[in-house]
């Protein structure tokens, strides 16, 4: 181990072996910076290798939300592992040592062919690690990304999923960030689910110390792939939250889209009509209208896949049916012209829903794609508006211009001149034009209801 040196800026002792040299990780983060840059590693293989004497470091590969993974060997199993070193900024939360050793401790406890297993847990000189089974393979996402998978092929990948997520709800374990990122397809064909870092592990009667523990990060997992009650009401969360997320990965497998919005059924996009009902009740907005175990997904799938007769035809209309999980209509965006502590750039869903907008972002460095903020909600009610309309962007992608009368409405967002300007993907352009419409009618509705 390498001599610790004070940091210039509050006195800690720092370590040589951090590859960003000067300041402490703590004083980093407060400066808007990180451990690492977002491509580099939190510290090189030597120093890693310093650090852990009883692993042999060969290689960093792959990195996610919470941390950067590494390739190791047990010298004295002689078995390769996988090293998860968790981002220091992770650490900055008081009660994180509580959470992580109390999350670890049930992670360790999980033994499943479809679940990567976790060997030992820790910290390390300030640095909080994960020992976990190493799969030598790739993550579903490539398999997406190359379309190299069929829809029989992508259908068999999802009753080993179910296997997994069932046996960890048996224990309490709910994972809560289901995505093909943490599916990964072993170079023998099985399937292993990774990443419980963001799991919640489920008490029948949690203490008042569990509550405050959980508070500390209460919206977690991704954007797309999240249920609603993991935005809207986090401390309720169950394992059908797990459901509703592996109903959004049924669906982008099936697609190789995301539902979101007026999204249309799978079979429009050439799948079984039957497999409509599936991924339809795994994408229900209230938990209760989901299938409500996972076994009971896994049964219907398998019901479906296994009959030879020819299933009917899917009704061809000239629209998408809005089919969404919530009953209102939305799109995917980016915020233009975003500005927070620095260059930073913020993307989300913007919802039309009966009393006004709702946009749902989160913030991210726009160089180094460093997430800065967890999910954010801002609701404009329709009476503050005064204008919407669309308009083209340079690249020809459209957007959505709209004037409020308050800048107190915007709250951060950018209000150089009380506008939000919302871009969207080209695809998008006719349901742009359309949201236009739908919002300029509902603000008039609106302003009629308050003057009568």
């Amino acid at each position: 181990m390498s001599e610790s040196t004070p940091c210039p800026q509050c006195g800690r002792p720092m370590s040589e072996d951090y590859v960003l040299e000067g300041l402490c990780p703590a004083c980093l983060l407060r400066l808007g910076a990180e451990a690492t840059d977002g491509r580099g590693p939190i510290l090189s293989l030597e120093a890693l290798g310093r650090r852990f004497p009883e692993l042999e470091v060969f290689e960093e590969v792959g990195r996610g939300g919470m941390g950067v993974v590494y390739r190791v060997r047990q010298r004295r199993l002689d078995r390769e592992a996988g090293l998860k070193i968790l981002f220091p900024r992770l650490a900055s939360d008081p009660d994180f040592a509580s959470r992580f050793t109390r999350e670890a401790r049930a992670l360790a406890r999980l033994s499943h062919p479809n679940i990567v297993a976790v060997y030992d847990f820790g910290e390390a000189d300030g640095l909080y690690y994960l020992l976990m089974e190493y799969v030598d393979g790739q993550g579903l996402r490539s398999a997406i990304r190359d379309r190299s998978l069929s829809s029989k092929a992508a259908l068999a990948l999802v009753p080993p999923i179910c296997d997994g997520l069932a046996y960890a709800h048996s224990r309490g374990v709910v994972h809560r960030d289901i995505k093909p990122e943490n599916v990964l397809l072993t170079s023998d064909g099985h399937v292993k689910i990774a990443d419980f870092g963001l799991a919640k592990i489920l008490e029948p009667h949690p203490s008042e110390e569990e509550r405050r523990l959980t508070r500390g990060s209460q919206v977690m997992g991704t954007l797309h792939y999240m249920a609603p009650e993991q935005i809207q009401q986090p401390l309720t969360v169950d394992h059908r939250a797990d459901i509703y997320s592996l109903g959004v990965l049924i669906y982008e497998l099936l697609t190789h889209e995301l539902p979101i919005g007026r999204f249309d059924p799978p079979s429009r996009h050439g799948s079984d009509v039957r497999l409509d009902e599936v991924v339809l009740r795994a994408l229900a907005k209230e938990p209760s209208q989901r299938f409500q175990r996972v076994e009971e997904l896994r049964s219907r799938l398998e019901e479906i896949t296994s009959a030879p007769d020819e299933p009917p035809k899917p009704e061809v209309t000239d629209h998408p049916q809005p089919m969404g999980l919530v009953d209102r209509s939305s799109l995917p965006c980016k915020i233009d012209e975003w500005f927070y502590e620095g260059f930073a750039e913020a993307g989300g869903v913007l919802h039309v829903e009966k009393e006004g907008l709702c946009l749902e972002y989160r913030v991210t460095d726009g160089i180094l794609g460093i997430l800065k903020s967890e999910v954010k909600e801002l609701r404009i009610p329709y009476t503050e508006l005064t204008e919407v309309f669309p308009a083209r962007g340079l690249l020809g992608g459209p957007k959505l211009v709209i004037q409020l009368r308050s800048l107190k409405a915007l709250g951060l967002l950018p209000n150089r001149d009380g506008r939000v300007r919302l871009g969207f993907a080209r695809r998008y352009r006719d349901d742009v034009s359309r949201l236009a419409e739908e919002i300029t009618s509902l603000r008039r509705a609106s302003s009629s209801k308050v003057e009568g």
